[in-house]
Formats: C-alpha cells, sequence, structure tokens
C-alpha cells in the first residue's frame, strides 16, 4: 500500500513515496493491526530492529523534531519550520 492514510499531514521521505504495510506501531501508541510506515532501524541492547510507526505517531514525532529545530535555532523564526520539508531542515541543519 502506497500514499497517506487518514492522520495528519505526514512528513514526506526524501526520493519516494512513503511505503504502508498493517502491523504494529513501535512509537508511542503501540497499537497493534494499523496501517504504519517504516522509519528506519533502532538499536537496543546491542542489536537492530525496524521502527515501524502510524501515521498519528508520525506526525506527533514530526512536530517534535519542527520544535527542538525551532529550539535549537533560537526560535528566531518558528514559522519557517512550519513551511519547510523536513528533509529540507535535515540538509540544512546536519543530523538530528
Amino acid at each position: 500500500m502506497t500514499g497517506t492514510p487518514v492522520g495528519g499531514t505526514i512528513p514526506p521521505l526524501t526520493g519516494g513515496e512513503r511505503q504502508w504495510v498493517v502491523g504494529r506501531c513501535w512509537l508511542y501508541c503501540a497499537r497493534e493491526n494499523v496501517t504504519v510506515s517504516w522509519l528506519g532501524p533502532v538499536w537496543s541492547s546491542g542489536a537492530q530492529a525496524p521502527l515501524f510507526a502510524c501515521s498519528d505517531c508520525i506526525v506527533n514525532l514530526d512536530r517534535l523534531v519542527r520544535q527542538y529545530l525551532a529550539a535549537k535555532d533560537g526560535y528566531k523564526d518558528p514559522r519557517r519550520y512550519e513551511r519547510m520539508p523536513l528533509g529540507a531542515l535535515r540538509s540544512e541543519t546536519g543530523p538530528l
């Protein structure tokens, strides 16, 4: 499944459309049998696992990242982080 499921505005992936599958959200809500997207690998206890999240949790994570970046920038123009795609922020500020 591709595209955006029901939920908020999903941050785009660099270089392609986000892929969706039915599974468990590993982020905040831990719901099972929901539409999730792979965010990347996560390390814990010296091992790596795939991190999947539902659209609601991805939107929440995106909001937290934008708040962090605005604070890091000294809140010079917090609205700029609402207008820019997250990929542009990453290339501008370096790794998170």
